[in-house]
């Protein structure tokens, strides 16, 4: 296990790298507001392929390492059910546009978001079909997929601006990545899964109410990811909006270690939890959620002294108070890094409820901070909202795991003299990793 995270950080490594680029050409190009009203334009197409999906990741997951469906059958109930969504949610949005267009995003042009509106139907698809590769644990294909998007983002940016340099031209570089990465996605999935019949009625009877609660605490999660910035572009302005999305995605990819950790971790837990102890899987989601934040610890230490350098280097002056930013969000980063851990533990187990309920307490915690902190502190308040709210989610989490699971969370978080070598092993292997 040790080797395929060490592998899939990798992979995840260079698909950060390459939304970093991406970011870094993208504000290069536009000054800070432009940079603002693209960040604003495509929070559409991206909150509502999550929302929209209705749970169909953690349905796949769960109904195949269960092994009460097959893959083949799975990935009919996903194409039919992602095409029918993804077509009225695109028409629904366009119609509340029309309405209410000027009044949601008084400062952007509504041309801007019906272009990204577009690429709903397409990030549809590419949100939810990777995971049937994840449920089935074929994590060399499924690593290839999760390159794609980010790789194919840049080349087609790049592509773009050198022709064409405004706002309106980035979008439609954006809308044209997602629907090409859209077209390989299927391609790879139907050379490598035989398509299969399936009563759709028969799988959302049998997996709807497990996928709905957690699909209701995954947009929670995802709300509080991004309320900050929806209340930031309602009180303050375009710019800001734009400074705090750069200082935002620098600091988020602190999370690759234990985003690699998850997607090797749920189902592979989802499987051994037909077989193993409860209490054994407990101690190993604890271990390693002690070595994921420790390492991370240690990047984000690393991250630190080297983001002023890369903020004048890369983005310019307009950019400067980014830093701070990214230096407030730091701390909830951190936190929010076994938090993220032990929800995969107890969504493995059928406990989607305890992770809705958490969500739903942090995300309260954040809208409320971020109402009153915003008008006052602008973006240093929109980071501390969101940072407090993360380190909330971390002490909640793991009063809900220690309770299930009758393991000390905190306690057994305090690293370990055994620890360091298996932080040396994990670098060992990303080294030697294909």
């Amino acid at each position: 296990m040790l080797r395929l995270v060490t592998t899939t950080f990798f992979r995840q490594i260079f698909a950060g790298l390459c939304q970093i680029l991406t970011l870094i050409i993208i504000a290069r190009t536009l000054n800070v507001v432009g940079m603002g009203q693209y960040t604003l334009a495509i929070l559409i197409p991206s909150l509502l392929s999550q929302v929209l999906s209705f749970g169909l990741q953690s349905a796949n997951i769960f109904s195949i390492g269960r092994k009460k469906v097959k893959e083949t059958e799975v990935l009919y109930v996903n194409l039919l059910s992602l095409l029918v969504i993804s077509i009225i949610g695109t028409i629904g949005c366009c119609i509340f546009l029309s309405l209410y267009a000027n009044w949601a995003f008084p400062q952007i042009p509504v041309d801007l978001l019906y272009l990204a509106t577009l690429s709903l139907i397409p990030l549809m698809f590419t949100t939810v079909l990777p995971s049937i590769l994840q449920a089935t644990q074929k994590f060399n294909i499924f690593n290839i997929i999760c390159i794609l998007q980010p790789v194919i983002m840049l080349l087609v940016t790049l592509s773009i601006i050198i022709f064409y340099s405004d706002i309106l031209s980035i979008l439609y570089a954006y809308t044209l990545a997602n629907f090409i990465t859209f077209f390989i996605i299927i391609i790879i999935l139907l050379k490598n899964i035989e398509i299969k019949t399936y009563s759709l009625i028969k799988f959302y009877k049998e997996f709807m109410g497990y996928s709905v609660k957690s699909h209701l605490s995954n947009i929670v999660t995802l709300l509080n990811y991004r309320s900050s910035l929806f209340i930031l572009g309602f009180f303050t302005s375009p710019a800001l909006v734009g400074i705090y999305t750069v200082g935002l995605q620098l600091v988020e990819k602190l999370w690759l270690p234990s985003q690699a950790v998850s997607t090797i971790f749920l189902p592979k837990i989802t499987h051994n939890l037909n077989e193993e102890n409860s209490k054994d899987l407990a101690k190993s989601t604890i271990d390693i959620a002690r070595i994921t934040l420790f390492f991370t610890f240690l990047l984000g230490f690393i991250f630190s002294l080297l983001l002023p350098i890369l903020i004048n280097l890369f983005f310019g002056v307009e950019y400067i108070q980014s830093i701070v930013v990214a230096l407030l969000l730091l701390p909830g980063i951190l936190a929010w890094t076994p938090s993220r851990i032990l929800a995969n533990d107890l969504a493995a187990r059928g406990l989607a409820n305890i992770n809705l309920h958490n969500a739903c307490w942090v995300l309260l915690i954040n809208v409320i901070l971020s109402l009153f902190l915003i008008p006052y502190l602008g973006i240093k308040g929109a980071a501390i909202a969101t940072s407090i709210a993360y380190f909330s989610d971390f002490l909640l989490r793991a009063y809900a795991f220690n309770k299930v699971t009758g393991v000390k969370v905190i306690r057994n978080l305090i690293p370990q003299s055994t620890d360091l070598q298996v932080v040396k092993n994990s670098i060992k292997g990303l080294r030697n990793a294909n």
